[in-house]
């Protein structure tokens, strides 16, 4: 474990970003240091809804629950395999319950990631009038839809790739940034996650939406109102990733303890947890 900040990638994705953002310590784990991770229920779910509900938006007519079970079945698969991790070794998170003693395991996210499907398929089958998938010229004579969008986004000399989940119009061609997330709680960054693909898509398409929303996969509807994104403008993200750059060049990572850490894929080695394998990578462990 004798990486440093120079050995982290040369591009950074919207997932890099917003670890760090969250936490500065769980990033150079995860990302620099590149101890083991551990995989987690919920993370794999995750990943396994944003599947099924591609699918479906590009057509697949598959029962949800089918669909849900073929999908959930391969990210398994996968994340063992690229991971070389025993499934039954991944974490469940969420509390322990009478009705989930052992918390969101594989159990609960076979029987509710199914349901997570069917909601957005009936949510987008109740809002097929209003929010259309958003097409868009590829700069070569062909288009491309608005659904898991890859995003090259350059700040200087630093680029951010990122993929938005959904790019929606309305009748009237303004623009809606969704993004889907499985878990309880919508994410606590004020819109920024949808702001940098707003700015993104700006970049690349010469376009802006002007809204935003996170679609919760455990409600079937938007977390809150869609959200003005203009204030986050290509100047704000400069601002940002500028100093993410530097954070990374002065090995500058903080930890940030909260709501996040009982999910964590490497808080057995972080120190402020009290992570058993800590001292073997964490600076902060005695």
């Amino acid at each position: 474990m004798t990486e440093t900040a120079s050995a982290a990638p040369a591009h950074v994705s919207y997932s890099q970003l917003s670890s760090w953002l969250r936490c500065g310590k769980a990033y150079e784990l995860e990302r620099v240091l590149r101890v083991p991770v551990t995989p987690t229920w919920a993370q794999v779910a995750g990943n396994a809804v944003h599947e099924a509900t591609e699918r479906i938006d590009r057509g697949d007519i598959t029962a949800p629950r089918d669909l849900w079970l073929d999908v959930f079945a391969d990210l398994i698969e996968r994340e063992s395999e690229r991971t070389g991790t025993d499934p039954a070794t991944w974490r469940a998170t969420g509390r322990r319950t009478k009705a989930l003693p052992r918390g969101e395991d594989y159990r609960f996210f076979k029987s509710e990631g199914a349901m997570m499907v069917n909601r957005w398929k009936a949510w987008r089958i109740a809002n097929k009038d209003k929010w259309q998938i958003a097409t868009l010229s590829d700069g070569s004579g062909g288009t491309l839809d608005g659904i898991e969008l890859p995003l090259v986004i350059r700040f200087g000399d630093i680029v951010v790739q990122g993929v938005l989940d959904r790019l929606f119009v309305d009748d009237d061609g303004e623009m809606l940034v969704v993004d889907l997330k499985s878990g309880n709680w919508a994410p606590k960054d004020a819109g920024q996650q949808l702001g940098v693909y707003a700015t993104g898509v700006e970049q690349v398409f010469g376009l802006r939406p002007k809204m935003g929303a996170y679609w919760m996969a455990r409600s079937g509807a938007f977390a809150s109102p869609p959200q003005n994104l203009d204030h986050f403008s290509q100047h704000y993200w400069e601002h940002t990733v500028t100093r993410f750059a530097k954070a990374k060049k002065e090995d500058i990572f903080l930890p940030n303890p909260g709501m996040f850490c009982g999910s964590c894929s490497v808080r057995d080695y972080c120190a402020t947890v009290g992570g058993s394998l800590a001292h073997l990578a964490d600076s902060l462990a005695s």
